[in-house]
């Protein structure tokens, strides 16, 4: 199961296909529940890139994963992580 959830996230990054990117975002919260502390960490590095990056592809698919991340952590974890101070 670690294999398809880090084929997942790949695939997010390198694909341009934005119904591609939505599916895989459906797909995530499924799976991120069973990894809740590397899920966490996934969410602080995709804002991070979010908030960072200029390259609006890199921007998109970190969104989409990070959608599909808080999905599966749920909203303690937002609190938890202080993400919307």
């Amino acid at each position: 199961m670690v294999n398809t959830f880090d084929k997942l996230l790949d695939l997010l990054t390198k694909s341009n296909n934005e119904k591609v990117c939505k599916a895989v975002c459906k797909c995530i919260p499924n799976i991120a529940k069973y990894f809740l502390e590397r899920a966490k960490n996934l969410v602080k590095d995709h804002l991070v890139k979010i908030l960072s990056s200029k390259d609006e592809k890199v921007v998109k698919s970190s969104a989409y994963t990070l959608v599909g991340l808080l999905k599966a952590l749920g909203m303690a974890t937002v609190a938890e992580l202080d993400i919307l101070n």
